[in-house]
């Protein structure tokens, strides 16, 4: 064993008690008179080594024995993870809190390595960006590296999970925003992060989330034996099979935590770690949407792409999460917060009961495997007499009074079709829209025609009081509600174009209505008398299956196609109208098409095109988004576009 003296101590990974392993020579010296982290008394001289947990004989509570380390005290360890442990600490010289990391060397670390990891640490120290915790220096203790950082006030995300249980959809997308652009502060400095989780994710004072804990890609994951170090639940596939750390490794790890703040639970999850590795690398994840009801099928794909085991087809980059977390939140913030019933509101409180039963004790893999399932097993007894004594189940009471924010009946002024001099509509100035979307954050969208024929928006009735198109960015959101699509003018919003002779309309899918299995999102083809009940439906149903189907004059619907699995979007879709026979193809580029169903339909001569949005519930607003929509006519070599910039 090394020497030990009064002054100085080296730590070795002899038993629990001691230091973590991989931080032997690591030279620390232990404080005089050191506070009790709980009473504030001093604890006796030599009653525990530096960094070790001892019992204060004053309070009788664990507390940490601090430990001075260069000009720094480290006094409460912060977490621990794959490339070190995190203690916060006081600069002495400075006189100010900040975070230091002990990383975790291997014994055969060689001096690439090494330098790798010294140069690292200087291209972090460049950042200077509010989503990323600042990197002051990397020092070297008996050439033992250790990483000073900023000390970020806040609770992390695994904190908030214990205290509050899974997140809402809103909350995990501005996670997901906030964290893709502190990843991308790093990209830009060709670094990644490297240890992802929801511990090294912190909600700061102002509520946003901040990257801290930064990762070093240039340290092993595994120890000399070849085992993994930490936990597996957020590491890509392919670090687990001993890959380099890569912007999509990162990736990866940022869906899996988003999985864990809108599932409360991480992705995979078993008895060992071992039995999480394996589970990772054999197979997906259960769908989000699925496990975490409510979930919009757009944030459930996201997410779900993010964890995709071939790195390759997770998004290209960080700022793709973002672009896409951002027109996700529009969807939703376009759409009334829903009513919790108290049936809800007594769940929310007993997930938050439940979790402060369940603190991050340290317990094995198994142990917390089966604590997990006993407090759920509580849950659901104590949720089923609730449920009994409330009459919830029945929804006798809360079921019929569902209060539904009003949405404007119409956003798109029309001209007179004759009138062919207009050569743009415009969003006009909304005045019933939901406090969630205020009309300062609606830009308008502009319809730009050339020639012939004319772009015109259905005046929805009376007893309709929702509906809308919402510009952001370069897409088009359309908003509806809807029950039958096929009898006169929908429930939902619906703009189209008239034309006669032979057409084809095209247009990319970028998400899509999501409230019910058969809710729709896609084209919709009728005659020039929109009441009759014949068409033909050409678009996504809620579960993200891609069907064909019509309505005959004699009523009755025929499904012509349906696809047997879930379409990735964004995806472009194309309807071709030559006479009576109509095709539908789909692309993945709007360039090379494949057909995915034709059929025969009788339609007037003259035809109304337009995109419908239907629900498929009285009580749901759907919403989905469209972009580069196109009408290609064979009337005077007519072409209709829009033009989508702001």
């Amino acid at each position: 064993m090394p020497a030990r003296d009064s002054n100085n101590v080296r730590l070795r990974p002899v038993t629990a008690s001691a230091a973590a392993p991989g931080l032997d020579g690591l030279v620390l010296k232990p404080i005089d008179s050191a506070p009790c982290s709980k009473c504030r008394q001093p604890l006796p001289e030599g009653l525990a080594r530096p960094l070790t947990i001892t019992i204060c004989p004053a309070c009788k509570a664990k507390t940490m024995m601090p430990a001075r380390l260069g000009d720094f005290i480290l006094y409460d360890r912060l977490g621990e993870g794959e490339m070190g442990t995190v203690y916060r600490a006081t600069d002495i010289s400075l006189q100010r809190d900040v975070a230091i990391k002990l990383v975790r060397i291997r014994d055969d670390t060689d001096p690439q390595s090494l330098e790798r990891l010294r140069q690292e640490a200087q291209a972090a120290g460049k950042i200077n960006h509010p989503r990323v915790a600042q990197v002051y220096a990397l020092n070297f203790s008996n050439g033992h590296p250790y990483l000073v950082m900023e000390l970020v006030p806040g609770e992390d995300l695994g904190q908030f999970l214990a205290r509050n249980g899974a997140m809402n959809e809103r909350q995990v997308l501005k996670v997901a925003i906030e964290t893709a652009e502190g990843l991308s502060a790093l990209n830009r400095e060709n670094l990644v992060h490297g240890d992802i989780k929801p511990s090294n994710i912190v909600l700061d004072r102002d509520g946003r989330a901040k990257l801290v804990d930064f990762g070093l890609s240039g340290m092993s994951r595994f120890d000399s034996e070849g085992r993994l170090i930490g936990t597996p639940d957020y590491i890509a596939p392919e670090l687990l099979k001993k890959g380099k750390d890569s912007h999509y490794s990162d990736l990866y790890s940022l869906g899996a935590t988003l999985y864990h703040l809108r599932a409360g639970h991480p992705p995979f999850e078993g008895a060992t770690p071992a039995d999480v590795v394996r589970a990772s690398l054999a197979k997906q994840p259960v769908l989000l949407a699925s496990i975490a009801p409510g979930t919009s099928h757009g944030t459930s794909r996201l997410i779900m792409n993010l964890m995709e085991g071939n790195p390759l087809r997770r998004p290209e980059n960080s700022n793709a999460v973002i672009t896409e977390a951002h027109k996700l939140l529009a969807l939703l913030d376009a759409a009334p917060i829903p009513v919790t019933t108290p049936m809800e509101r007594f769940k929310n409180r007993l997930a938050r009961f439940v979790a402060r039963l369940t603190p991050d004790l340290s317990l094995s893999s198994s142990q917390k495997f089966r604590l997990r399932l006993i407090t759920l097993l509580a849950a659901l007894a104590a949720t089923t007499i609730y449920g009994i004594f409330s009459g919830s189940f029945a929804d006798l009471y809360y079921g019929t009074q569902q209060n539904v924010t009003p949405f404007i009946k119409a956003l798109i002024v029309v001209p007179e079709p004759e009138d062919h001099t207009i050569e743009s509509l415009s969003v006009i100035s909304a005045t019933e829209l939901p406090p969630a979307a205020t009309s300062s954050r609606i830009s308008s969208a502009e319809y730009t025609k050339r020639l012939m024929p004319v772009w015109q928006s259905v005046e929805l009735g009376d007893a309709v009081k929702r509906g809308g198109t919402i510009h952001f960015g370069d897409n088009l959101i359309f908003q509806g509600t809807g029950e039958n699509m096929w009898h006169g003018v929908d429930h939902c919003r619906f703009v189209w174009c008239a034309t006669t002779g032979d057409y084809v309309i095209i247009t990319r899918v970028i998400s899509i209505a999501d409230t019910h299995n058969l809710a729709l999102s896609g084209l919709l083809l009728k005659g020039a008398d929109i009441s009759a009940v014949d068409g033909l439906y050409f678009g996504f149903l809620g579960n993200g299956e891609l069907a064909l189907q019509v309505r005959l004059p004699e009523g009755g619907t025929k499904v012509i196609r349906r696809s047997e699995d879930a379409i990735r979007l964004p995806v472009w879709i194309m309807v071709a109208r030559h006479g009576e026979n109509f095709e539908a193809k789909i692309s993945d580029n709007g360039n090379i098409w494949h057909l995915f169903a034709a059929c025969e339909l009788p339609l007037s001569h003259a035809n109304s095109i337009g995109f419908i949005i239907s629900a498929n519930s009285r009580a749901a607003l759907a919403t989905a988004s469209f972009a580069d929509i196109r009408v290609l006519t064979t009337e005077n070599n007519a072409t209709l576009t829009t033009n989508l910039s702001p």
